[in-house]
């Protein structure tokens, strides 16, 4: 096969790559998301990893190869319960009375005043585990959030109160690629 050849295929299979996942419901609606545009906006929307530090004595770094988060690993030990509902597609991470619910479903699904139902364009299912895209996490829990005078993030992060978070400090890595995304829960 001839240089033009070789050229000609790569060129194809990327754009044939690119449109499979703008196609994806859960990529297209990410993508068309105003808050987690603002969110990529504020912490350089060209990461594609991120690291998660949950502070305390014991405090380990995980690094992941995508943007997304495990909630099992953000939660773990902070949650009463976390959970998957197989018949509904859904994971739930309770926490007092109150349940934060990812859904996978690709169907609306109605809450109670107890529970609060993240938008699908934050949440991914990823390698079998619900997970949470880290810019969106560390928007709304920023510490020093309340600097982007935005009325959504403060609402987001009154309604996920609940979970005990007292803030992130996000580090976005410009040289690493890795957006750190450092959890500090309530003692």
């Amino acid at each position: 096969m001839n240089k033009a050849a070789k050229a000609l295929t790569s060129i194809l299979l990327a754009i044939s790559t690119l449109a499979v996942s703008w196609n994806h419901p859960a990529a297209a609606a990410a993508s068309s998301d105003p808050f987690v545009q603002k969110a990529k906006s504020v912490y350089a929307g060209t990461l594609t990893r991120s690291s998660l530090l949950i502070t305390g004595p014991s405090a380990k770094e995980k690094v992941y190869s995508t943007i997304y988060i495990p909630v099992k690993d953000i939660f773990k030990g902070y949650a009463d319960q976390i959970t998957w509902d197989s018949k509904r597609k859904i994971a739930i991470v309770k926490k007092g009375d109150s349940e934060m619910i990812l859904n996978f479903s690709d169907q609306s699904i109605s809450s109670s005043d107890h529970q609060i139902v993240l938008p699908e364009s934050w949440v991914k299912m990823q390698n079998g585990a619900a997970s949470i895209n880290a810019l969106v996490l560390s928007y709304v829990f920023d510490r020093y959030g309340e600097s982007y005078n935005d009325l959504q993030r403060e609402q987001w992060k009154e309604k996920l109160y609940f979970l005990d978070i007292q803030y992130v400090d996000p580090f976005p890595g410009g040289k690493d690629g890795i957006m750190h995304v450092n959890v500090t829960y309530n003692s």
